[in-house]
């Protein structure tokens, strides 16, 4: 029953394309160079 409820439900509020846009390509750089900058911070030099 829960999972037939599940497959009824509207699906169409989820965007499941596979084409990334430019703001998403610059948002995951950006989190990237953050994570990087906070998982090695003795390497802040070479960053910049």
């Amino acid at each position: 029953m829960i999972l037939n409820g599940l497959v009824e439900q509207n699906n169409d509020a989820v965007d499941v394309s596979d084409t990334w846009t430019d703001q998403d390509q610059l948002d995951l750089a950006a989190f990237s160079w953050q994570y990087a900058a906070s998982a090695f911070p003795e390497d802040g030099k070479i960053a910049k």
